[in-house]
């Protein structure tokens, strides 16, 4: 078996070129190089090549045979699989980090393409190594500025590193943008949306009241609808509620925080018609805090607790 001499590739016999890099290697005679013209390759020139996490990439490079022969085992590599290309690049693969990029855009092969890189990540690094090194070592020169230009040639590449931390920031960034202000306007509905409950929990009690006495009872504070009504107001959210002439009206505590809202000290007023039989919301606060579930909770409780 002969290696050619400038990618390291194996050359059965037979054949007249490298599979691997297509470079002719046979000789004017028509013989096959010696194997021993391929320069000995020590996992020394390996460490060197890898820089960052040399020994967990030398682990995987021995089980493809790095100082016998040479062939695929499987491994997975994660970086692989959640930024194939990013550590393509991060790894001087330029060219596995184009053909990446685009496999991962064609139909059906972009299904493929998220498994396959990952298993193959290692050997392709492997393979890409083991080129450059031939290619290096072949070169005559001192071993202090072979070992330069190994680390110079190996080693990460600072521009996908200042690409992926980019990557990283705007993600963020669009995080920030979209999703904190999701989950504030989320925190500040849930806030009116507790008192809208409170406040439809006296209705029902007003209109049990009602039924009872023949009017609606006037409450000037939350004390008086606790012993007037027998409902207990814990709501953090409710500054203050009072009640005449059957129109319930609550204001918004102001709370701060997170929690903050331009709903904050404004207030709800849950009123019926001249009948009773109909209630109708209003106020101060912005109706898209409350208007998709305010009539809904009242309808709610009538099933729960229907007139009598």
């Amino acid at each position: 078996m002969a290696y050619c001499t400038k990618c390291g590739g194996e050359i059965p016999e037979g054949t007249s070129s490298c599979r691997s890099c297509d470079k002719g290697t046979i000789d004017a005679q028509g013989s096959f190089p010696d194997s021993a013209a391929v320069p000995k390759i020590t996992g020394d020139d390996y460490v060197t090549f890898i820089g960052n996490n040399s020994g967990k990439y030398l682990a995987r490079f021995n089980k493809f045979g790095m100082e016998g022969s040479e062939c695929f085992r499987f491994t997975w590599h994660w970086p692989a699989f959640f930024v194939t290309s990013l550590w393509m690049m991060y790894r001087k693969l330029y060219g596995w980090a184009i053909l990446a990029f685009i496999s991962q855009l064609i139909p059906l092969v972009q299904l493929v393409a998220p498994i396959f890189w990952p298993i193959m990540a290692h050997y392709l690094y492997y393979r890409h190594a083991k080129k450059n090194l031939i290619q290096i070592k072949q070169v005559p020169s001192s071993e202090e500025t072979r070992r330069t230009g190994i680390a110079a040639r190996g080693g990460v590449s600072p521009v996908a590193l200042s690409i992926g931390i980019l990557a990283v920031l705007t993600l963020f960034g669009v995080l920030s943008a979209v999703a904190i202000p999701m989950h504030s306007d989320f925190l500040k509905r849930a806030k009116v949306q507790s008192v809208v409950r409170s406040m439809v929990s006296v209705k029902m009690a007003l209109v049990e009241a009602k039924t009872a006495k023949g009017r609606y009872i006037d409450c000037a504070n939350a004390g008086d609808v606790q012993s007037r009504l027998g409902v207990t107001l814990d709501n953090p959210y409710i500054a203050k509620i009072s009640i005449k002439s059957g129109a319930i009206t609550a204001t918004v505590h102001t709370t701060g925080g997170q929690f903050t809202s331009d709903a904050d000290g404004k207030t709800l007023i849950l009123s019926p018609d001249e009948t009773g039989s109909s209630w109708t919301w209003g106020g101060t606060v912005p109706a898209r805090y409350w208007s998709e579930m305010a009539n809904r909770a009242l309808k709610d409780a009538l099933v729960e607790s229907p007139p009598r």
